[in-house]
């Protein structure tokens, strides 16, 4: 418990002084931020920084894997993926009063 709240402590104190050191570096002429050996890190850090969609690549290897799991053999698979097609269009919302509707 004594680790922990020792964590904690320096968290907050990490947090406090990261604040303190963006105000001290917003306080100084843009002029010389190029000189400025925070700014340096840290735009190396933003140059170097790799943009990543985590949801959107999730789904799609979710999607992928789903998809090699029904079937290995095309036709199946195409089949499959005609039904799917036509339900939507069928149903293109996902709702109870959709589909109440599309099944009378």
């Amino acid at each position: 418990m004594r680790k922990l709240h020792t964590q904690h402590k320096q968290q907050l104190a990490d947090i406090s002084d990261g604040k303190e050191r963006a105000q001290l570096f917003l306080s100084k002429d843009p002029k010389t931020w190029k000189d400025d050996e925070v700014f340096i890190t840290m735009r190396d850090r933003a140059i170097n920084m790799k943009v990543v969609n985590d949801s959107a690549e999730r789904a799609i290897a979710l999607i992928e894997r789903y998809n090699e799991s029904i079937t290995q053999n095309e036709d199946p698979k195409q089949y499959l993926l005609q039904v799917v097609a036509a339900h939507r269009k069928k149903l293109p919302t996902a709702s109870k009063a959709a589909m109440m509707k599309g099944y009378k």
